[in-house]
């Protein structure tokens, strides 16, 4: 801690030095952190948000990759590319992030294993945001320890995107994407397709996605459609058991539409969307008569919400429908229904108290009505300084896997209940010239957490609501930002620390802690000659129950006319780590490649 905390205070040093005499203002985003989109610098909530410029400059070709330098993220990847990774947020599990595209959801009912399998590719996004802790108030089931938003891009210019990538390991990768405007009607649609020949035996992988998105304007309002499909095939070697001829095949698609009406004092938004997935499974592609899984899940969603201002601020109210299919050759063939019913009000007072607070209530078949409140403020000092806090419960529902697996030594439980939380949060943020600075304490009481324990009669590890977990942490964020500096153009640093105890009711449990204890980014994009970008991530990961690592990506870039071209470094220093115990990570992986974007 004594080495973190001089680091910072050099940092802090260096930051005030190169930060004289600018006047450069960061950039005010608006951020739907909650039912009301809101200026970043009015947020009640403690908000990552990566932009469209942040993601020219990492050295990442896929979301997971992206998410892996966010402060308190944790991205735990069984093979690269984007091939598939799980996602969590400030020590909770990779079912308890909720996962949404332009604001529709899209986690996966059968598995959190699968809600990283995107039909977007990061050419097609505008920002994501990233909300740490609870969001269940706003966005009800799931959004357990954080929510994750991808925005896409709605361009209203034209243009045509070309770009190109080859490196080790077979690695390929082509896309298209192109936007066209008809009158005020904004189209956008692309297509990826990218393969590798694997860094170790069977981690082969062939995938191809493609992304449309429109929005028509029509004065004041907006209609827009998204769509979207991903075929993503590959080697599975060591994913879910110790086989090394494992292999998958996820096929999914998503369609959605929404509407943001306005009329006199008020706004109508109502909302419809689809996701399907089709997972196939072999134990041994060289034999798949041995073993093999087949599900097919259908989520239907139906939202409408309404919102007006009065005097005594912002109000939202609305309610949705979600239904949930699978049909499985492991699983069963299984339906549900819940329903939601969500209120929030955001009111301004004095010109610099935010407050806002919320309730969900959510029906959820075997426990009925339930009500999920949730409150923040912030209050904005002089000198750039505001300080926010929030407190709020939050709940994940169970799995279809949690529910009905059974095979291999383990068995599901019908009977789960959901999950539970109470999240407590207080942080100060401050922005000052070109830096910014955020530090934020949390703790979050989480019971009812499903675990799988061992029943010794029948040699069976059984799902059950086991777990009691209690996490404390700290968050620390500083961004710097030079104006007129022809040697670095950004500077960041960011250090998160999880304390967390887990009680079991002295069962045998058989998931051991495993999160990151320790997880400091250092990120530094400097100049070189001959107008070449560079860029560097350095990331330390010390992990409970396992080796800490240090790992280095780096990037260059050079735009010329119409053209960038780039060349790509991951794990410079040829590390050897794990983010799961028994699936090696590649070593150093060098790509290259070019981008040719026509404005017309």
């Amino acid at each position: 801690m004594k080495i973190i905390l001089s680091v910072i205070a050099i940092f802090i040093a260096i930051l005030d030095v190169y930060s004289q005499d600018s006047t450069y203002n960061l950039p005010d985003v608006v951020v739907t952190a909650g039912r009301t989109p809101v200026s970043f610098n009015e947020l009640t909530r403690c908000v990552e948000v990566i932009t469209a410029e942040d993601l020219q400059n990492i050295p990442a070709s896929s979301v997971p990759d992206v998410l892996q330098y966010a402060a308190g993220v944790d991205v735990r990847q069984r093979g690269t590319e984007g091939v598939q990774a799980d996602v969590s947020i400030r020590g909770g599990s990779f079912e308890q992030t909720l996962i949404m595209v332009d604001g529709v959801k899209i986690s996966d009912p059968q598995t959190g294993h699968h809600n990283m399998n995107l039909p977007v590719s990061l050419n097609d996004i505008e920002r994501i945001e990233i909300l740490k802790g609870q969001g269940a108030k706003s966005f009800g089931a799931n959004a357990f320890s954080g929510v994750i938003n991808i925005i896409t891009k709605k361009n209203k210019s034209n243009n045509l995107n070309l770009h190109s990538l080859g490196g080790e390991n077979g690695l390929y990768e082509i896309g298209l994407g192109t936007s066209y405007a008809i009158g005020n009607l904004n189209n956008n649609i692309s297509f990826n397709r990218k393969k590798s020949d694997g860094y170790r035996y069977n981690t082969a992988f062939k995938q191809y996605d493609v992304n449309y998105n429109s929005s028509f304007q029509f004065g004041r309002s907006s209609i827009n459609i998204l769509a979207g499909h991903i075929d993503n095939e590959f080697g599975a070697n060591g994913f879910y058991t110790t086989s090394p001829e494992q292999w998958e095949h996820l096929v999914t698609s998503v369609a959605s539409a929404n509407a943001e009406i306005h009329s006199g004092f008020f706004t109508v938004t109502p909302k419809i969307s689809w996701r399907k997935n089709k997972d196939r499974y072999l134990l041994n592609y060289k034999i798949p008569s041995l073993y093999e899984n087949n599900h097919t899940t259908n989520v239907f969603n139906y939202e409408l919400q309404v919102s007006f201002a009065t005097a005594a601020g912002i109000t939202s109210f609305g309610g949705e429908i979600n239904q949930d299919k699978i049909k499985s050759s492991n699983l069963g063939n299984h339906s549900r229904k819940t329903y939601g019913i969500f209120a929030e009000h955001k009111l301004v007072l004095l010109n610099n108290l935010n407050l806002s607070a919320g309730l969900f209530a959510y029906n959820y078949p075997v426990i009925g009505w339930k009500y999920w409140p949730g409150f923040d403020f912030s209050y904005v000092f002089s000198g750039g300084f505001r300080l926010y806090g929030s407190a709020g419960r939050a709940f994940r529902i169970p799995s279809f896997t949690d529910l009905y697996y059974n095979g291999g030594g383990s068995e599901g439980n019908p009977n789960l209940k959901h999950e539970e939380t109470t999240n407590y949060e207080a942080g100060l943020f401050w922005v000052q010239k070109t830096l910014s600075c955020n530090l934020s304490l949390f703790r979050k009481e989480g019971k009812n957490i499903i675990d799988w324990f061992y029943i010794p009669v029948t040699n069976v590890w059984k799902a059950d609501n086991v777990s009691k977990i209690t996490t404390n942490g700290i968050e620390v964020n500083l961004n710097f930002y030079p104006v007129k500096n022809d040697y670095i153009y950004q500077l960041g640093m960011s250090y998160t620390y999880l304390d967390i105890t887990k009680e079991t009711k002295s069962l045998l449990s058989r998931y051991m802690p495993d999160h990151l204890r320790h997880q400091a980014v250092l990120n530094i994009g400097n100049y070189l000659p001959f107008n070449i970008k560079q860029s560097w991530m350095f990331r330390f990961e010390d992990r409970v129950n396992s080796s800490d690592d240090f790992i280095v990506d780096s990037r260059l870039g050079y735009k010329i006319s119409v053209f960038e071209m780039f060349l790509k470094a991951t794990n410079l220093f040829n590390k050897s780590y794990r983010d799961m115990q028994l699936i090696p990570l590649p070593g150093r992986w060098i790509s290259a490649g070019v981008t040719m974007t026509i404005n017309y």
